[in-house]
């Protein structure tokens, strides 16, 4: 639960896949990402306080599972937003919480 992970909205990565398609960009490697490392257990927190305004599940997850951090990555954006002029305008909590309002949605229909 520790491990960290850039995670991003996929509504952002679909705006940057338009935004490269229309634009003439020097072929190459590019990351996609917030930027900012955040881990699961992290993660875990923000749906569930946004589901049931609790934590405890959150906890259960972060005493049972592994005790330390082996995995913290992130993507450089320093070339992406150069070329791309990228803005992301949705974040982590924002982006989760439009997930699961989505998703909420489905079952409704």
């Amino acid at each position: 639960p520790l491990n960290k992970n850039d995670f991003i909205y996929v509504e952002n990565v679909a705006k940057t896949f338009v935004a490269a398609a229309d634009m003439n960009v020097p072929s190459g490697i590019y990351n996609l990402g917030s930027g900012y490392a955040t881990s699961v257990y992290d993660v875990c927190k923000i749906v569930e306080k946004q589901l049931e305004n609790l934590d405890s599940l959150s906890e259960q997850i972060l005493k049972k599972g592994q005790p330390d951090e082996t995995v913290n990555f992130w993507a450089d954006m320093k070339k992406t937003e150069r070329a791309l002029n990228v803005n992301y305008d949705t974040g982590l909590e924002e982006g989760i919480k439009q997930y699961i309002s989505s998703m909420q949605l489905k079952e409704v229909l």
